[in-house]
């Protein structure tokens, strides 16, 4: 995954965060955000996975909008 750059520079937390569609009932991995891209896994072809972002500051929390993955063969 990429970022928007400067995106979340002025949070204390930046997370990713992920679920598997017909195996997690919410999103329950969690990994550090690295601006400079995220890789996660792994993954079986086949399985969807939902992904967002959470970044937290001393105002509050926001989460971004999920986006669906599916995992494909490799080329």
């Amino acid at each position: 995954m990429h970022y928007e750059p400067g995106g979340g520079e002025h949070a204390t937390t930046r997370q990713v965060e992920y679920l598997v569609e017909g195996v997690d009932a919410e999103f329950g991995h969690t990994t550090a955000l690295d601006a400079s891209g995220n890789m996660f896994g792994p993954f079986t072809v086949g399985q969807v996975v939902k992904v967002q972002t959470k970044v937290t500051n001393s105002t509050g929390s926001r989460t971004s909008a999920i986006r669906t993955i599916t995992i494909e063969a490799p080329i």
